[in-house]
């Protein structure tokens, strides 16, 4: 079965793809982008997540709560690591207040 997704590490290896099976759903949830914060033109609004760590890859994806707000404009997650060099946190980040679902999965 094919998802429509290529994602591959920096040194080009294939980690999804049409052939192998989609990652593990790591966390997921709701959540409000309400700090206010600066980008280098804008004011963003964002919200860090925080799930149980890991050492295996990850990759966030996200999706406008539409029931409450019917557009916005987000940004790319950014992903950190903790002291142990392990996947810990995400930051959510858009440059509307809104509301959004975050996906994360381990592959």
């Amino acid at each position: 079965m094919s998802y429509g997704i290529l994602i591959t590490n920096p040194e080009g290896k294939i980690l999804i793809d049409g052939e192998r099976r989609m990652p593990k759903l790591h966390h997921h949830g709701r959540y409000h982008l309400s700090t206010r914060g600066a980008s280098e033109s804008a004011v963003i609004y964002y919200c860090d997540v925080t799930f149980t760590p890991t050492s295996n890859p990850v990759f966030v994806t996200m999706a406008i709560d539409e029931s409450v707000h019917s557009s916005g404009k987000l940004r790319g997650p950014y992903v950190f690591r903790d002291a142990s060099n392990r996947f810990y946190k995400v930051r959510l980040e858009a440059y509307d207040q809104i509301y959004v679902f975050a996906w994360v999965y381990e592959i």
